[in-house]
């Protein structure tokens, strides 16, 4: 099954090539450790480097459930931290956080 990626995570940018080609290689070598969390209805919320690494690894990915109310900040909380990203990105992911949040504030 294919899946979609939730506009929470999409609004994090993909790893550049250099560093998603050492995660497949790790993933080829070692397997998944963490989780692609998925919300109930199978949108990637977050691992969506994960999954294609899987993908092009031919490794069996490892799914856990999402099932909080806050999808934003969970993403925020999984990936600001754990990423390093310049002042640059993490403003244009902010934005693009903020445009979701309003987004769903209309709907």
């Amino acid at each position: 099954m294919k899946h979609s990626v939730h506009p929470a995570c999409a609004a994090w940018p993909m790893l550049p090539a250099s560093e998603f080609a050492k995660l497949v290689e790790d993933i080829k070598a070692n397997g998944l450790y963490n989780p692609i969390w998925l919300t109930p209805e199978g949108q990637i919320i977050d691992g969506k480097n994960r999954y294609q690494a899987c993908e092009q690894a031919g490794v069996e990915p490892l799914f856990r459930i999402y099932e909080g109310d806050d999808p934003i900040r969970f993403t925020i909380s999984q990936n600001a931290r754990r990423r390093r990203f310049f002042a640059g990105a993490m403003a244009l992911v902010g934005a693009r956080l903020l445009d979701l949040l309003e987004q769903l504030k209309w709907n």
